[in-house]
């Protein structure tokens, strides 16, 4: 986690991402689990948790954490280095996305669009070069979950079969 060195990363703001509201909402859940991993004492997954369940409800709020999480999990096994993030509970700070925070959600957003290969270079980068596998197919299975508002859902099916080896119906 940065400091509140003000602002962290390359000082890009959330807006002017191009991320969309649930995207910034994951990036809020990303950045609680990323405190929790660096600080167990926090807690700070449960604040995910909360968090989520107080944006999209008891229903999606909760499996869209846990989606994410599995997501997060894959990212950190197939890094090599830390994995460099803002600090969730800074006004200042969680206005800004650093690089790393960047690559995580130009995959997830390309996923969640059916752009392949877009989210495939972010998930190399973002992997530093390990296995992005696991990562992918997380994204993907989240996208199924939560495509994006203009993402109809067969798209997100055919890409998990490209990811899985698994046959499309």
């Amino acid at each position: 986690m940065t400091g509140c060195s003000h602002p962290p990363g390359n000082g890009m703001k959330i807006s002017d991402t191009g991320l969309d509201g649930f995207e910034i909402g994951l990036l809020a859940l990303l950045r609680h689990f990323c405190t929790s991993f660096s600080a167990p004492h926090s807690q700070a997954w449960m604040n995910a948790y909360c968090i989520a369940t107080e944006r999209w409800g008891i229903n999606d709020g909760p499996k869209a954490a846990q989606s994410l999480l599995v997501v997060t999990e894959a990212m950190r096994r197939s890094r090599s280095t830390p994995f460099v993030f803002s600090n969730p509970t800074c006004l200042i700070c969680r206005e800004h996305i650093t690089p790393n925070e960047r690559q995580f959600m130009q995959a997830v957003h390309a996923v969640r669009r059916g752009n392949i290969s877009v989210a495939r270079t972010a998930a190399m980068m973002l992997c530093e070069g390990g296995d992005t596998d696991a990562f992918l197919q997380a994204a993907v299975a989240m996208a199924g979950l939560f495509p994006a508002s203009d993402m109809p859902a067969g798209p997100i099916d055919r890409m998990f079969a490209r990811l899985t080896g698994a046959a499309v119906h």
